[in-house]
């Protein structure tokens, strides 16, 4: 709690030194710190301000697009899960826009989750399906990726009442 009390002079300290990298991360970290104690609404303040920071006055888009993948975490974690998607879906827009695979491909798999806890499961296997087929633009060293949606889309099977399948696809990721 002491550091978010000295957060706002850094705040200041930073945006007058024109440290804006430093000022993106701070305010990345202070969402973060807000979350964890308890004001979901100055961590959200906090991810808008980081993703605003990178996005138009650093033109890094990979960061941005990290900060609103940690806001949609947060609203995911808090059960919000209509804020968890547009978040994600705005994310997913971005890094489509800009051909940044491995973010729109990651991003779709954290969408998936929040369909399956959301009971939306119509939608979940087109958005994995995009993943997996946006993954196979992503060098062979990011394959924890196509783990990962295999893995989800085994969770999928199980809920959907297809034991056979699930298992089938967790031996296939078993096998990455």
């Amino acid at each position: 709690i002491e550091a978010l009390d000295v957060s706002s002079p850094a705040l200041r300290t930073l945006a007058e030194a024109g440290d804006l990298r430093g000022l993106s991360q701070l305010h990345g970290w202070l969402g973060t710190a807000h979350l964890r104690t308890g004001s979901p609404r100055k961590a959200e303040s906090h991810f808008r301000a980081a993703i605003h920071v990178l996005t138009w006055d650093l033109g890094d888009h990979i960061g941005a697009l990290k900060e609103q993948k940690r806001l949609g975490l947060m609203f995911h974690g808090l059960g919000l899960w209509g804020q968890a998607c547009h978040e994600y879906e705005a994310a997913i827009a971005s890094a489509d826009e800009r051909g940044i695979h491995r973010e729109a491909a990651g991003l779709r798999v954290n969408l998936a989750v929040t369909l399956l806890k959301s009971g939306h499961l119509t939608k979940v296997s087109s958005v994995l399906d995009a993943a997996d087929e946006i993954s196979l633009k992503i060098p062979r060293e990011n394959l924890w990726l196509r783990t990962l949606s295999l893995l989800v889309r085994s969770n999928y099977q199980r809920i959907t009442g297809h034991v056979h399948a699930a298992l089938d696809l967790l031996e296939s990721a078993l096998h990455y």
